[in-house]
């Protein structure tokens, strides 16, 4: 099974939800919205409609990160933000995003780091004690969520990768034109754009060989391909149709 669709909505909700039966939404990464706005969502949505949350800034990005400009005003220590540390304003990010998630019936939530986030000993400790420490603080919210990690940069191998995600239980989400699927339940593809000069062109358009490249590394029994270029509408579309035929 193939699903496909968009990180963030690139068009009206009701036209989008006419074509394709997943979002991942990413206005969460920048501040949980109140949960009627979740039970709105979830009413207006088709039936079997799923929803992917992005999770809170606050509990991958440090404060000094540009992305914090959409957050406005924050509280507490502007140190204990970010990066996976054991800090009150971290775990009550997480918090808010697993009951903004509850309340929108969303099983798998998305923790996206920036390419600050390098695997190097505080970084990889902070990332298991968060995980293990929620886990056994929150058991009960650990079995009703599945967790996807996209960890970036180049100093991520594919190995460290597989570790993690064996080690932790969560589920690596990749970019599948730079990094190889993994050994994991299900693939969890997000295709940002093209890649130059060590940046990511959001603007880049898929070309039918491009996406057909994608296809073919759909090999498990679930694939998510979710796209976050600025063509994604379309390019949506279009794999669509390679898939259909």
């Amino acid at each position: 099974m193939i699903t496909v669709g968009c990180c963030g909505y690139p068009v009206r909700q009701k036209l989008y939800q006419e074509k394709f039966s997943v979002i991942e939404i990413n206005s969460t990464f920048y501040n949980i919205p109140k949960e009627t706005i979740a039970e709105k969502w979830q009413k207006e949505a088709p039936i079997n409609f799923e929803f992917i949350i992005k999770a809170s800034q606050f509990i991958t990005h440090p404060a000094n990160s540009p992305t914090y400009r959409r957050s406005g005003r924050l509280s507490g220590n502007l140190k204990n933000y970010g990066y996976f540390q054991d800090t009150p304003e971290v775990f009550g990010a997480m918090e808010k995003t697993l009951k903004f998630s509850r309340y929108l019936n969303c099983q798998k939530i998305l923790l996206q780091t920036p390419t600050s986030f390098i695997p190097n000993y505080d970084n990889l400790k902070n990332l298991y004690n968060f995980f293990r420490k929620f886990k056994k603080l929150y058991y009960h919210w650990w079995q009703k969520f599945i967790f996807l990690l996209e960890v970036r940069g180049s100093q991520w191998t594919n190995q460290l990768r597989q570790k993690i995600s064996d080690d932790l239980g969560v589920v690596p989400a990749i970019d599948p034109t730079v990094t190889a699927p993994l050994k994991c339940s299900f693939n969890y593809f997000r295709l940002h754009g093209k890649y130059s000069g060590g940046r990511i062109i959001y603007e880049h358009k898929f070309s039918e060989t491009e996406l057909k490249k994608v296809l073919e590394l759909c090999q498990k029994p679930i694939n998510y391909v979710m796209f976050n270029n600025t063509n994604r509408w379309q390019d949506c579309q279009k794999f669509l149709e390679l898939i259909s035929g």
